[in-house]
């Protein structure tokens, strides 16, 4: 019986093009614009990415995706934990 399967080397696995892998690429300030119908993949799909996201729907039946920096606290310091905290007793 033939080998009805043919083998191959040297390859190369393209890479991933979906959602996640897009927002991932962006840099702070860049944009990319999205079907409407995939609107409600835009923030679970960045949750994944690790990045933050904000997003205006156009009139032309797209959703511009913009990556942002994440916002930091007041004083440009992290907020302070419990066990920083100074409690007074009398």
């Amino acid at each position: 019986m033939p080998n009805v399967y043919q083998k191959s080397q040297n390859i190369p696995i393209p890479c991933r093009t979906g959602l996640v892998s897009t927002l991932r690429d962006l840099a702070i300030g860049e944009s990319v614009a999205i079907p409407v119908k995939k609107k409600s993949s835009i923030h679970p799909a960045a949750r994944r990415a690790g990045v933050r996201v904000t997003m205006r729907t156009l009139g032309d039946g797209t959703v511009r995706i913009w990556r942002v920096a994440a916002p930091q606290p007041p004083g440009g310091a992290s907020a302070p934990s419990a066990s920083s905290l100074s409690i007074f007793t009398d």
